[in-house]
């Protein structure tokens, strides 16, 4: 989970915009299915986690499952089962006017850096809730990390992700 953190703001401080869009659109899923029992993501997981502890935020829980559904597996914006018929990302430029949170009849704007960062503090969050459960301690061994030495007996004395 440190490195998926790590790669969200490395990509909003190198101006990756997508990568840090795409990478923080899957966290939800992520903390979702780590604290379920079977260690598994759906729908209902996703929508019940973003709505507990994203609470500062015209984007509710369905429209957010909707934005990342749609993102993800479309490259559309405009979110499947949503209040809003589209978002509209803001990113960082050199004017003065940062524009985020606003709607527009039923599109949204929400401004990429902070949209990141809120979800990044709800996970901070949640990793303090999940201290003490058993089912993010089974579950947490098996995620995608990096491994600098490689992963014995595969492969040895490289740097790997699994």
């Amino acid at each position: 989970m440190e490195d998926i953190i790590a790669a969200i703001k490395q990509n909003l401080e190198t101006q990756n915009y997508y990568s840090a869009l795409f990478l923080t659109l899957v966290l939800p899923s992520i903390c979702g299915a780590l604290e379920s029992e079977n260690g598994r993501d759906n729908e209902e997981r996703y929508k019940g986690w973003y709505d507990r502890y994203i609470t500062n935020s015209n984007l509710q829980g369905e429209d957010c499952y909707g934005l990342r559904c749609s993102l993800l597996h479309q490259g559309l914006t405009t979110p499947h089962k949503s209040s809003f018929s589209r978002v509209i990302f803001a990113i960082p430029n050199n004017r003065t006017n940062i524009v985020h949170e606003n709607t527009m009849g039923d599109v949204l704007n929400l401004y990429i850096p902070f949209f990141c960062q809120n979800i990044l503090k709800a996970v901070n969050t949640w990793l303090e809730d999940m201290k003490g459960n058993e089912n993010y301690k089974r579950n947490i061994q098996m995620t995608i990390k990096t491994y600098p030495n490689g992963i014995t007996p595969y492969i040895d004395g490289i740097p790997l992700i699994s």
